[in-house]
């Protein structure tokens, strides 16, 4: 069990920072093919680097809901690894399935707040951009 979470914290934390070495916006080349384009105004840069209040209310939303959907789906992985190493045990059973239908359950209602989320913020930031 301790090697599990070593594994898994190894791949969580450590992981991830090997790969974020490569600035993909300024490497690839992809903002000026879209500026090329007229898909993206001139400066394009330039409003990513100043949001306005919803915007970044609207990142801050994101970036929590995200969160939680990874916490939802560790308890969902914790639940399934709780039944496989339940040995036959019907009270272990129980809360292994309890752990997964309450993980199935936080899931469902992480993806319906994202959804409003996005919904709202659509139509709350639209007028603003046409003003």
């Amino acid at each position: 069990m301790k090697n599990f979470f070593i594994v898994f914290l190894l791949f969580v934390f450590i992981m991830p920072l090997s790969v974020s070495a490569f600035d993909f916006e300024a490497d690839s080349g992809l903002v000026d093919t879209g500026i090329g384009s007229g898909f993206f105004s001139s400066n394009f840069n330039a409003n990513l680097q100043s949001p306005n209040l919803l915007g970044l209310i609207g990142q801050i939303i994101s970036i929590v809901l995200s969160l939680l959907g990874v916490i939802f789906m560790i308890l969902l992985f914790y639940g399934g690894y709780r039944w496989l190493m339940s040995q036959g045990k019907e009270e272990e059973i129980r809360k292994a399935k309890e752990t997964i239908r309450a993980a199935v359950i936080g899931l469902i209602i992480i993806a319906a707040a994202y959804a409003i989320t996005w919904f709202l913020g659509s139509k709350l930031l639209l007028p603003l951009e046409k003003a």
